[in-house]
């Protein structure tokens, strides 16, 4: 994993933290970019730039 996706995963964690600890919601898209996975927003750009 390189420099970015470790940043945005680890700003995920701690939004999540916090988040949970509010009682709020916690979508999936966060989720999935705490976990280093794609998210639907990232498919939906690599779709438009012809990578998938």
């Amino acid at each position: 994993m390189t420099e970015r996706p470790r940043v945005a995963a680890a700003a995920a964690r701690a939004s999540i933290a916090i988040r949970e600890r509010s009682g709020r919601e916690v979508p999936l898209w966060l989720r999935d970019t705490a976990a280093d996975r794609p998210t639907t927003v990232m498919l939906r750009f690599q779709q438009a730039d012809g990578r998938r």
